[in-house]
């Protein structure tokens, strides 16, 4: 279940995830913060550099699509090294309109 809190002028400010631990069988309800996508140069390429809170040893997926009719695509999986912020330079030269950061596990 996810839920987003939704600004004044109709952004998204983040949201909250539900989490269940079956090891512990007991579920808790996590803050998301909104993700950030920058157009930008890096290493003389044009691309997309892609911000998100991370937390260590959890995997987040990033997926792209260039319109809403098309299908969802996995462009990386990432793990986290660290708790704080994590970033990724997704190197494009074909505009990606649409970006989402998935934590997977």
């Amino acid at each position: 279940m996810a839920s987003l809190d939704v600004d004044s002028n109709g952004g998204i400010t983040g949201g909250l995830t539900a989490v269940f631990d079956p090891s512990t069988r007991e579920g808790k309800l996590k803050p998301r913060l909104p993700f950030l996508a920058s157009i930008t140069h890096y290493d003389r390429r044009a691309g997309v550099l892609i911000r998100w809170p991370a937390e260590i040893g959890h995997r987040y997926r990033i997926w792209s699509r260039v319109g809403l009719g098309e299908p969802w695509k996995s462009v990386v999986t990432y793990t986290g090294l660290e708790d704080g912020p994590a970033s990724y330079f997704l190197a494009t030269a074909t505009p990606l309109l649409f970006l989402r950061v998935e934590e997977v596990d």
